[in-house]
This record gives structure tokens, C-alpha cells and sequence, in this order.
């Protein structure tokens, strides 16, 4: 039986550069089958079948655009899942569905090479792009430079300044390795553009007061982040409040530092708070693997090759059976030991069973 591939955890820079379009009340039906396709919860694909879960890949695969890699991580995550629950029951009923699977995976791991394929050409794609946009905001900088040195009135430089920033806002996104340093940049050019004595007060304030509104709200949301019980997406979620302030403006001299020290530290608190999560989740993990290996050597403890009456099979049968519960019911192990465990555990049932039905075999031919 194929153990469940891995699948990683972490969001990418990949995936962050992967865009899943927002529903619209103008879908066509393909739209619309893709959106839900999209949208789909582990639950919800956790109730289709094999062979359903590699249609649905069938069809984002069929789509116009193709589908994140973290979506499709996730169908073959619960496909292979629940293949592999099919072992945790011996019934003809679980060993048909693990036939029915195991047909399924090839044609998986053929979509699966057609999507990895498409997939590299995208982010070729996308590193293309990225580096065209690098390229309009290194001019945009030089711009802006200029502007700060400029002599023209303030009705020229103020529309100029407003081209430059909203020409920047939807210039996209750059190489991860150049994103800190640009918009650094940028941002600090930005801030002495607004300290020159000769921009207009009026047009100064406005612009103060509605970065300041705006800050404001990202740092009320953080300070609910902060409280909040599902940590790991609050940490995610952060991420995003971090490039929202650096997309706002700046705003007055002397509230600037207290407003930056104010959401430095609600970030450095939801990120103790994640790694506290994390510190928490791998003690877990590995009190998971104590008991996980301590059900692998229970199994392996019971000898069937001293088991010789039906009345001796049926007990050892029942505590085979209450250990794979067992092992259900336990979560998560590290992932570096992951497949090593299962495979472990898989061939220690495996031994039992097949010498338990070499056993009903050989009896039956007796009678």
C-alpha cells in the first residue's frame, strides 16, 4: 500500500504569488465549478470518494486558470489519507476500496506530473514578471528622487507624487530577495517627500490624517489577532497587516514612531504567540510518537506463529483491532518520521493478518 505522499506545511512565496480569484456575481458555470472546487474544505473532500477527489483535480486541472499549489496539495493530501485508512479496518468491504484507490493513484500521479510541469512554467512565468516589476519601481524610485529636489509649484509635484504612488501600487509584486530593500526605499523617500518645507499644509494634513485612520485599523486588528485563540492564522493574517501599513503613507513626524512601536509589539506578541503554539505542537508530537511506537511494539509482540486455535485468533484479532483504533485516535507525529512510522505499523498489521488468514486457509481445508 503507497503511504500518503508529503505535502508541506509552509506557505511558499510560490504560493503567496498564486492568486485565487474572488467570487463575483457574474460567474460563467465554469467559473462558478471552479470557485467551489477552490473553496473546498479537507471536511468536505474527506466525504467524496477516490476516485471523486481525482475527478475534482481533473477539473481544476481542465480550468482556464491554473488552480495554487496548496489546492491541489490538498486534494492529494486527503486522497492518500484515506487510501490509507483503508488498512486501519481489515473488511472486504475497506480491501475493495483500497483496490479501487490504488487504481485511482495512478491516474493521480499522472495529473500530478501534468500539474508539477504546468506548475514550473508558471513560476517562470511569475519570475519573469517579478523582474519587469522590479524594473518600473527602480524607476519609480528615480522619480521620486527627483521629485524631492524638484522646483516646480505645488500643483506639479502633487500630481506628480500621486502618479508615482499609484503607479507603484499596482506595479506588482517583486523578487522575494529585492521586496525588503525596494520598498524600504520607497517608503523612506516617501517620508522625506512629505517632511519638505514646501508641500502644501493642507494637502499634508489630509494625507496625515487619513494614513493615520488607517494605521489606526491595522493596529486595532492586530490587537484583536493578538487575543485571538486560532493562532496560526492570526500569524498568517499578520503577514498580510505587515504589507498593509507599508502600503499606507506616512503620517505626522511625531506620531510616527509611537504608532510603529505600537504595532511591533502586537506583532512580536502573535508571533510568540504562534511559537508558543508550535513549541506546544511539537511536544505533542513527540508524546504522539511515544505512544505510536509503543503500538507498533504491542503488535509486534503478539507471535502469530504461536497462535493456533480460532478461539486464540479472535482475542489477539480484537487487541490488533483496539491498537489500530489506538493509533487513529493519536495525532499528529513529526513530520520527518511520518512515513517511517506508517510504514512500520502497516507491515506489522500486515504480518498478523496474513498469517491470521493463512491460518482460516488451511483450516478450512481441514473441514
Amino acid at each position: 500500500m503507497p503511504l500518503e505522499e508529503p505535502v508541506a506545511e509552509a506557505v511558499t512565496t510560490e504560493d503567496s504569488a498564486e492568486k485565487i480569484p474572488a467570487p463575483t456575481e457574474e460567474l460563467t458555470e465554469e467559473e462558478r465549478q471552479y470557485q467551489e472546487l477552490l473553496n473546498k474544505s479537507d471536511a468536505d473532500i474527506a466525504k467524496m470518494s477516490c476516485a471523486q477527489i481525482t475527478d475534482d483535480v481533473v477539473l481544476l486541472l481542465q480550468s482556464g486558470e491554473l488552480p495554487p499549489r496548496s489546492i491541489i496539495d490538498r486534494y492529494k493530501s486527503v486522497f492518500y489519507s484515506k487510501m490509507n485508512s483503508y488498512l486501519n479496518t481489515v473488511s472486504e468491504e475497506n480491501a475493495k476500496l483500497r483496490a479501487d484507490a490504488e487504481a485511482q493513484e495512478i491516474r493521480l500521479k499522472e495529473l500530478l506530473n501534468d500539474f508539477k510541469e504546468r506548475n514550473r512554467k508558471r513560476q517562470e512565468e511569475i519570475a519573469e514578471e517579478q523582474k519587469a516589476n522590479l524594473e518600473v519601481k527602480r524607476e519609480l524610485l528615480d522619480r521620486l528622487r527627483k521629485l524631492l529636489t524638484s522646483s516646480e509649484s505645488f500643483s506639479v509635484i502633487s500630481k506628480e507624487y500621486r502618479e508615482i504612488t499609484d503607479s507603484w501600487r499596482n506595479a506588482g509584486a517583486v523578487p522575494p530577495g529585492d521586496m525588503r530593500q525596494t520598498q524600504g526605499e520607497f517608503e523612506h523617500l516617501r517620508e522625506q517627500f512629505y517632511d519638505l518645507q514646501q508641500i502644501n499644509n493642507e494637502f499634508r494634513d489630509y494625507d496625515f490624517k487619513k494614513n493615520l485612520e488607517a494605521k489606526e485599523a491595522i493596529i486595532q486588528r492586530a490587537k484583536e489577532l493578538a487575543e485571538s485563540t486560532d493562532v496560526t492564522q492570526a500569524a498568517r493574517e499578520l503577514q498580510d497587516l505587515h504589507h498593509r501599513w507599508r502600503d499606507v503613507g506616512p503620517v505626522a513626524k511625531e506620531l510616527r514612531k509611537d504608532l510603529w512601536k505600537q504595532f511591533q509589539e502586537l506583532s512580536a506578541q502573535i508571533n510568540f504567540n504562534n511559537q508558543e503554539y508550535r513549541n506546544q505542537q511539537r511536544t505533542q508530537e513527540g508524546e504522539n510518537e511515544t505512544i505510536k511506537r509503543g503500538i507498533i511494539t504491542q503488535i509486534e509482540a503478539i507471535n502469530p506463529n504461536e497462535i493456533n486455535t480460532f478461539k486464540d485468533w479472535r482475542t489477539f484479532t480484537d487487541q490488533i483491532k483496539e491498537l489500530q483504533a489506538q493509533w487513529r485516535k493519536t495525532g499528529r507525529v513529526p513530520r520527518a518520521v511520518s512515513e517511517e512510522l506508517y510504514l512500520h505499523f502497516r507491515t506489522a498489521c500486515d504480518i498478523f493478518f496474513d498469517k491470521r488468514k493463512e491460518f482460516m486457509r488451511d483450516r478450512n481445508k481441514l473441514i
